[in-house]
């Protein structure tokens, strides 16, 4: 999957693909959710909820090894800790949100039917 690093996952994973299959079937509804919950913070000023949520998508990137996704929110978690946010760091963090999304996915499906 682009923007991922399945390699390095699996074998945190002892190569249980099975495992990881089942972490990125919950990953885009996850996300979505958070997602929800932050631009509701955005909208709101609620700068502890925004980090706290972006901390949350942060790991979770992490976890199902969505290397592109977890560099964006690192950095953005970065320009909150400095008060340096702006929208354009904002959309760069949504539209990686959209594209990793976007791979699982895209990636789940191609899986079933190649299987």
């Amino acid at each position: 999957m682009p923007g991922f690093d399945t390699a390095e996952t699996l074998e945190r994973l002892a190569g249980d693909v099975s495992l990881y299959h089942s972490i990125l079937r919950m990953f885009p509804e996850i996300v979505k959710d958070s997602m929800t919950v932050f631009h509701h913070a955005l909208d709101v000023n609620d700068d502890a909820a925004v980090k706290a949520v972006l901390h949350s998508i942060r790991g979770m990137a992490g976890n199902v090894g969505a290397t592109m996704l977890t560099n964006t929110a690192s950095e953005l978690e970065f320009a909150l800790r400095a008060g340096n946010v702006d929208a354009r760091r904002i959309a760069a963090f949504c539209a990686s949100i959209a594209e990793a999304v976007e791979a699982v996915e895209h990636g789940l499906a191609k899986s079933r039917i190649d299987a």
